[in-house]
């Protein structure tokens, strides 16, 4: 959410953000109107995203960037993979 504040909230003046747990997944969503979609892969990554992206790898997960379900805009998608030994630790 940080990064929509700080890099779209001139072109995107709404976000919509969301936590799904199900099928041995946690999926963090993010969704904005703002046209422009990060590199996720690469050398070219912000502080925020790279976080984020070794974070999934570290969980078999992965981040994603899809084009906005409403048509336009961007989600941005973190899905981490749930282990049996993760759900045992709480």
């Amino acid at each position: 959410m940080a990064n929509v504040l700080r890099h779209a909230a001139d072109r995107s003046p709404t976000a919509d953000g969301g936590v799904t747990v199900g099928a041995g997944q946690l999926v963090i969503g993010l969704a904005d109107r703002d046209p422009r979609s990060p590199d996720v892969e690469g050398d070219a990554l912000g502080a925020g995203l790279r976080t984020i992206t070794e974070l999934t790898a570290r969980y078999d997960g992965t981040l994603s960037v899809e084009p906005g379900s409403a048509g336009h805009g961007k989600d941005v998608l973190a899905r981490f993979v749930i282990t049996s030994a993760d759900a045992d630790t709480s």
